[in-house]
């Protein structure tokens, strides 16, 4: 990552051209990534939707149903997942 984000240009090519909306997503994506500073210590996940900065369940749920994303007969609403899911790593 530090190569790539280190270069002007940046040091990316793809097998095929860029046009029309590929090329308006890489440069969105571009757009985002290049005031990223990179630094050696640990990666950290924060939630900017709590105070705490921790992932609540809740603070999900209103913020998705205040600002109106998903329609109440949206699929996912509908979708069969487990109430508990293992992961192999540790968050």
């Amino acid at each position: 990552m530090a190569n790539v984000l280190g270069s002007r240009p940046l040091n990316v090519s793809f097998r095929r051209a860029l046009v029309g909306e590929n090329l308006r997503l890489w440069m969105e994506l571009v757009f985002k990534v290049m005031n990223t500073t990179l630094t050696d210590s640990s990666d950290t996940f924060e939630w900017g939707l709590t105070k705490n900065l921790s992932f609540t369940v809740k603070s999900m749920y209103n913020d998705v149903m205040q600002a109106d994303r998903v329609s109440v007969n949206c699929i996912i609403w509908k979708l069969k997942i487990p109430l508990k899911i293992k992961t192999s790593y540790g968050i």
